[in-house]
């Protein structure tokens, strides 16, 4: 019964039964985005953290202010490829 329900979900392995499996070229795509994306949300945590204390910090305010806008656009560009896989 589960095989006939999952037989009839558009683009599935099971309605195209001759369909090869992921190609390796997928899955190191796939493998390479999540890297990209985990990356990005650390240096984004990183420079929110970082801004955060030259921020108290008189001298360096500029700076964390700087931190935090690079910090934004990473949050930014990750959720952007997240939501464009989809």
């Amino acid at each position: 019964m589960l095989r006939t329900r999952t037989a009839l979900i558009p683009g599935s392995a099971a309605a195209r039964p001759d369909a090869p499996e992921e190609s390796a070229m997928r899955r190191r795509v796939r493998a390479l985005r999540r890297t990209a994306r985990r990356q990005l949300a650390t240096w984004g945590n990183l420079s929110f953290l970082i801004g955060s204390v030259l921020f108290l910090w008189g001298p360096a305010e500029r700076i964390g202010v700087w931190l935090f806008i690079v910090g934004s656009a990473a949050y930014l560009l990750d959720t952007l490829a997240t939501s464009s896989e989809r």
